[in-house]
């Protein structure tokens, strides 16, 4: 949805169980869409990103 509003030009999708850090780190700017589950708590593939990326730069 956001790529379809921003242009495919403008905006690339990858999926957080499949990307890395250094995926992540080739950016200026990310837009994330997090979808969450029951009371805001991020899905479980982000669970497994956050502690290789550090959480503390999100």
């Amino acid at each position: 949805m956001i790529q379809k509003q921003l242009g495919t030009d403008v905006a690339e999708v990858h999926d957080i169980a499949k990307s890395t850090k250094e995926d992540l780190e080739a950016f200026d700017i990310l837009l994330l869409g997090i979808p969450t589950w029951y009371y805001g708590e991020a899905q479980c593939d982000w669970d497994d990103f956050f502690p290789d990326a550090g959480r503390d730069r999100f």
